[in-house]
């Protein structure tokens, strides 16, 4: 039998030892191995500013294909008393929501001439189980569960027809307001800490991380394959080994220099001097009165409210703004 040729870049990134496993089983040992250099190879692209005066922080990301792209709205959902933090899709016409006002409701959405020309006003289901905000719902489709996490300090589990399962109360339930499901693992971040869950488990709980930025807050979350990447308040995205239980090193480029935008933001080091991190650049940021204040002369970071992978797994999309209350500014960003 003929041997197979295994391409030079396999035995960089895996060793030669991996490299020569029968193909069949590379695929996953390759998925892996190329999630943990990824970090290290990611440059950021800030978008152009010229327009970002119209916005005031970006607070949701997700990439789409041009099949899921939509020119214009299907139907208007008007129902919330209060901000809605979170949507999600439970089946291709149901949609669940989950808002400041306490209320997780779940909608039908009709796509018909007639229903296009007036808002959806009749949830199909609306409930307050959570005593406080619901900060953040996923409906995860391996399980068909839902997924709500509320200010309360509670993440409560429900099936398709909104039917309470299970509820888990937080040991770290300050500023809790991301969250991210993978393989049935529910990731939650807070002021200080991630913390992961395991429905499957009778108590639930199966590790807390603590978060490179203390008091900052954990502020969106994702997983990549065994990476669980973290952005924060302060804008550092940083990438947990669930395997090695471990944040893994960013090694520096000695070409990247520090740099500042007068008038906006002070750009920090892509990496941080521990490599542990990248760092989102200056964005925009209005010189209001609030800044002139209290902030005019000193570093204002923009959170990462919110961050997304693509389809290829190798693109990273970050957007945010900063975090002090009372400030105006945005950032978008592509990390490739």
């Amino acid at each position: 039998m003929p041997s197979q040729k295994q391409s030079p870049v396999l035995h960089h990134v895996l060793g030669s030892q991996i490299a020569r496993q029968p193909r069949s089983q590379l695929t996953a040992t390759v998925r892996q191995a190329l999630a943990n250099k990824l970090p290290c190879l990611l440059q950021e692209k800030e978008f152009p500013c010229k327009d970002w005066k119209k916005f005031d922080k970006a607070f949701a990301c997700e990439w789409l294909t041009e099949q899921h792209v939509i020119l214009e709205p299907v139907q208007t959902l008007v129902g919330h008393q209060d901000w809605v933090f979170g949507a999600a899709w439970v089946t291709e016409r149901h949609v669940a929501t989950g808002s400041r006002d306490c209320s997780v409701k779940l909608w039908t959405i009709h796509d018909d001439p007639y229903s296009r020309s007036k808002p959806n006003m009749e949830p199909v289901i609306s409930t307050k189980e959570h005593k406080g905000k619901v900060r953040d719902l996923k409906f995860c489709r391996q399980s068909n569960q839902l997924t709500t996490l509320g200010s309360d300090g509670t993440v409560k589990l429900w099936d398709r027809a909104m039917a309470p399962l299970r509820s888990f109360k937080m040991k770290f339930d300050k500023e809790l307001v991301c969250m991210a499901i993978s393989d049935g693992l529910i990731a939650v971040g807070s002021q200080s800490h991630v913390t992961l869950l395991d429905p499957r488990l009778r108590k639930g709980e199966v590790r807390v991380i603590e978060s490179l930025d203390e008091n900052q807050g954990v502020r969106s979350i994702n997983f990549l394959e065994h990476l669980l990447s973290c952005g924060s308040g302060r804008g550092r995205i940083s990438f947990y080994d669930l395997r090695a239980s471990k944040y893994i090193p960013l090694e520096l480029d000695p070409d990247m220099t520090q740099a500042t935008c007068t008038g906006s933001l002070p750009r920090a080091p892509p990496l941080s001097a521990q490599r542990q991190y990248l760092q989102a650049g200056p964005g925009w940021l209005c010189q209001n009165d609030v800044f002139l204040e209290h902030f005019d002369g000193q570093p204002v970071y923009n959170a990462c409210y919110a961050h997304a992978w693509d389809m290829t797994k190798t693109k990273l999309m970050c957007v945010g703004g900063p975090l002090a209350f009372g400030l105006k500014g945005c950032y978008m960003a592509l990390w490739d």
